[in-house]
């Protein structure tokens, strides 16, 4: 019907349903403004989504071409979003994961939906990656193409793995521990599992042990069990060593357990690794009796015992510590080996630290004081002790030493005293001469008491008096002024004091005689000893300070003593050389008397005869037998002048004197031996001084081997070698003479070899004579300094 056709009344009725669809659309306008606006914020949302996820979120066609990603995605892929839209997924990936990846999407188109888990290479590493893939429709609910999200599972994947791993290493822990392990649960007294070590512990086998309880392990503990689980509970994790595990035939065994929290079917539960101390035990409990052993040791200990800390300060001491030094264990204990050691290693505790090995203890001497202030020397053995790592200590042992300084002390002063009479009695053996002996006496009596003076006074030869015989460290004008002392007056003193006086100040005795003169010389003490032979006083050896007093010590009145027995011995020697010595000097005048007698005389008697011979038959003039007794004559004379040139140089020639041996000794070979036609070398080697008794009894041999040899041996060549070197001096004398059978010699022969032989026995030397007839003479002597 067309609008002309239509009447009033259809129109007026379609104006009223314009009118009121116009309404109805007025009306829904905003309702459809609202929706619009409610779909275009959810589709921002969506699109924030779908852009912000890290998931990777793809759209494909039934081509397989991507039609959408999301940021994630391209990120993922690592290429621009221009070049993945459109493109498939042998454009985007390597083609053995492009192959899996579309028979994963041709599973989806058959199956309707996929998810699946998928290693994809990225650039540096493999991912792992878990897609869902999905397919779409259209509008009319045809298949349109794949949606597909993908999410990157890696991490999750390693954990997995890890934990596996780990769950591996568990088991194998838990099998093969070295300590029982127990998985329980605390709250229904379960034992959840037990590894073989605690089935070997407790004598159950696994199936035994997860039917008791924990009750059943510890029946007798379980209250202190329950308190040490609710600390494991409260904090995950613990240790106690106070429970004792029960076995299935009754031994208790003490154990140290360890515990954590454990989640295990949701349920809160409690693995302990638990260890059988039962030696740790004993040996604590050795140790502790050892300990104790060794602290009763260190208590009754004779010497004090100190650890000593890091930095010197004392850790423990032992009571003889405390006792040596005078503080109670708690004042030691408050000190350092600062508070009381002086001059010694210790006080250097750094060093120590560095200089000491453990097992390798130092010695040392230093000087402890005591809480009084006094003080006394240690022997002290320092050792290292290391704990532990970085904890270390020094333990020393001190040893009061003070008897053994005394015993010291007593045994240098012996010692120096045997010295200094040795010394004494050595250089007084070397001197037989009374002025010597008395000389060195008084220089090695000042050397061994540090004194300033020293006399010898001698008794006079009716005894009344004595006399000064020799001095040492006075002026030469002492000796003019000193007056003989009254022997009365040394007596009254003896009487008083014993054979050794002491006066420690002379200006305050009373008639002292000589009192002026030790004012004068500032003499103020003086120590006087009896020298006594045959229990006769033979005179007194005495010592004297100036400017100063001083009373001598009991081991200086020992050695002075000494001194003076050695000293009287020595003046007896002395005088009974002089005596020996004239004795000498008148025997060597008869000896020269006869031999004068016996072999000038008689030369001297036929010359006397031949002459008066000659006379009487030059003036019958029988001249030619007169010629023969003249030459009998001259022959006579020559050995008669042989013989007193022997017998002058038997005398000590001054020569030996002046010169000394080698002088003497070349001068007789060229005054005799020379003049005799014998051809004499003499040489010396070295240059050591020797005594004058020494050269003289080396000349008496030479002069009486050289006179056996001219006298007896025909010789026509001699040697002398004199060898003056350490540690013997040597003489030799070698003639190219007949020679002689020695031992013959020695029983049948004459006075010469024997003198020879007392001569160098004499000088403390050894004589050797080699010969044999025909082949000449070897003399030597040796005198060993």
């Amino acid at each position: 019907m067309t609008d002309s056709r239509k009447t009033k009344a259809q129109l007026i009725e379609e104006l009223s349903d314009l009118r009121q669809q116009n309404m109805l659309l007025r009306e829904a306008l905003p309702k459809q403004q609202a929706l619009e606006h409610n779909l275009r914020k959810e589709h921002h949302v969506l699109q924030a989504v779908f852009n912000e996820t890290s998931h990777a979120i793809f759209v494909k066609d039934l081509d397989g071409r991507m039609i959408v990603v999301n940021d994630a995605f391209v990120d993922f892929l690592g290429r621009p979003r221009e070049e993945i839209i459109g493109s498939t997924v042998p454009d985007l990936f390597p083609p053995e994961t492009a192959s899996r990846l579309q028979s994963d999407d041709r599973r989806v188109l058959e199956s309707q939906a996929s998810q699946t888990v998928e290693p994809i290479p990225t650039e540096g590493e493999d991912r792992t990656y878990l897609t869902a893939r999905a397919i779409y429709h259209d509008r009319m609910g045809r298949p349109a193409g794949i949606i597909g999200i993908a999410r990157d599972i890696t991490e999750r994947k390693r954990a997995e793995e890890t934990l596996r791993e780990s769950e591996e290493r568990f088991r194998g822990i838990f099998q093969h521990s070295n300590d029982a392990i127990l998985l329980i649960d605390p709250a229904k007294d379960e034992i959840l599992d037990a590894n073989p070590v605690a089935q070997e512990m407790l004598d159950y086998t696994r199936d035994e042990l997860l039917s008791l309880g924990i009750s059943d392990i510890h029946p007798d503990e379980m209250p202190l069990f329950q308190a040490f689980a609710r600390t494991i509970i409260k904090h995950g994790h613990g240790w106690t060593d106070e429970l004792t595990c029960l076995t299935k035939y009754g031994e208790r065994v003490p154990s140290e357990i360890s515990a954590s929290v454990v989640e295990v079917n949701g349920q809160t539960s409690m693995i302990a690794l638990v260890r059988d101390i039962t030696e740790r035990k004993r040996a604590e409990a050795a140790l502790r009796a050892s300990e104790q052993r060794f602290r009763n040791l260190v208590e009754q200990a004779a010497d004090a015992f100190f650890v000593i800390g890091e930095h010197g300060q004392f850790i423990d001491v032992n009571k003889r510590a405390c006792e040596s030094l005078g503080y109670t264990r708690d004042e030691l204990l408050d000190m350092s080996i600062f508070g009381i050691s002086i001059h010694s290693e210790l006080e250097n505790i750094d060093a120590i630290w560095d200089q000491l090995e453990p097992d390798t203890p130092a010695m040392s001497e230093g000087v402890h004081r005591r809480k009084d202030g006094k003080t006394f020397p240690v022997e002290v053995r320092v050792g290292l002790i290391e704990l532990e790592e970085d904890d270390r200590c020094l333990f020393a042992l001190a040893r009061d030493i003070t008897e053994r300084k005394e015993a010291e002390k007593r045994i240098r002063r012996e010692a120096a005293r045997a010295d200094a009479l040795a010394r004494v009695a050595a250089r007084l053996n070397t001197k037989l001469e009374l002025d010597a002996v008395l000389k060195a006496v008084c220089e090695e009596t000042a050397n061994a008491l540090d004194v300033s003076a020293v006399s010898v006074l001698l008794c006079n030869e009716g005894g009344s008096v004595l006399m000064l015989a020799a001095t040492w460290g006075l002026p030469s004008s002492y000796r003019a002024e000193y007056v003989p002392t009254p022997r009365s007056f040394y007596e009254s003193f003896a009487e008083q004091q014993g054979p050794l006086i002491v006066v420690p100040d002379l200006q305050a005795v009373r008639d002292l005689p000589n009192a002026e003169l030790y004012a004068r010389h500032d003499i103020h003490s003086v120590a006087a000893t009896s020298m006594i032979r045959d229990n006769q006083l033979i005179g007194t050896l005495n010592v004297y300070t100036v400017g100063v007093h001083r009373t001598f010590s009991a081991d200086e009145r020992v050695l002075l003593t000494g001194l003076a027995d050695q000293v009287a011995q020595a003046i007896e020697n002395a005088r009974l050389y002089e005596q020996a010595q004239q004795l000498a000097v008148m025997a060597e005048r008869n000896r020269l008397a006869r031999e004068l007698h016996d072999s000038v005389t008689h030369g001297l008697y036929g010359v006397t005869m031949y002459a008066e011979a000659s006379a009487r038959l030059l003036n019958k003039g029988h001249s030619e037998l007169a010629v023969e007794h003249l030459q009998e004559i001259r022959g006579t004379a020559q050995e008669a002048l042989q013989e007193m040139r022997l017998l002058i140089f038997e005398l000590r020639p001054p020569v030996l004197e002046r010169a000394g041996l080698v002088v003497a000794l070349q001068t007789r070979l060229e005054a005799v031996e020379e003049r005799a036609g014998i051809e004499a070398k003499f040489s010396v080697e070295g240059d050591v001084a020797l005594p004058a008794e020494i050269e003289a009894g080396l000349y008496r041999i030479a002069q009486e081997a050289l006179n056996n040899a001219l006298k007896h041996s025909q010789l026509d060549r001699v040697r002398l070698h004199l060898q003056l070197s350490e540690p013997a001096i040597a003489l030799e004398i070698e003639d190219n003479g007949i020679g002689f059978d020695v031992a013959a010699a020695k029983v049948g022969g004459g006075m010469g070899l024997r003198n020879m032989t007392e001569r160098a026995a004499e000088m403390g030397g050894d004589l050797t004579i080699d010969s044999r007839p025909g082949e000449g003479t070897h003399v030597k002597v040796e005198v060993h300094r």
